[in-house]
């Protein structure tokens, strides 16, 4: 499913802000070896102004992703929150901008570049959740002859 609005009347009536909103079930993923499952319909709001060379876009989103988690591999579901404010250009030779062409805006580069800016490195199951090696002892901190250094803040995290 693409990730289109219609922009025709944002372009007709310059200055004027306009809501929109775009729902869609996500394909799954990959991320660095990992498989990221979208379970729920993904939902983008915001709204959207066309100042007469440029439309801004702001707006929010909520993501839920199931992946495993980091510690123990059970499968971990968190949600990635997107918040945007973004300007969308008529037309431009800059591979870096987003660009809008005809009455249609394609939301899907925006969208991927915040998600995957915002989504966390690893995941956990659950908060207190201990790996297969949590049995292993803690090795010494490497930084702990520092302390030695002034040792009126040692134990002062």
């Amino acid at each position: 499913m693409r990730m289109e609005c219609n922009i025709a009347l944002a372009l007709k009536r310059a200055g004027e802000s306009f809501p929109f909103s775009w729902e869609g079930r996500l394909a799954p993923e990959e991320f660095g070896g990992e498989r990221l499952v979208f379970p729920e319909t993904v939902r983008i709001a915001g709204e959207l102004c066309f100042d007469g060379d440029a439309l801004t876009v702001t707006g929010t989103c909520k993501v839920p992703v199931r992946r495993n988690c980091a510690r123990c591999n059970a499968a971990a579901t968190q949600t990635v929150a997107l918040s945007f404010s973004e300007r969308f250009l008529r037309e431009t030779t800059e591979d870096e901008a987003y660009t809008c062409n005809g009455d249609t805006l394609s939301l899907e580069r925006m969208f991927w570049d915040g998600f995957w800016l915002h989504l966390p490195m690893t995941a956990l199951c659950r908060a207190d959740c201990e790996s297969a090696c949590s049995e292993e002892t803690e090795k010494e901190n490497p930084f702990a002859i520092l302390r030695t250094l002034h040792p009126e803040s040692a134990g002062q995290e």
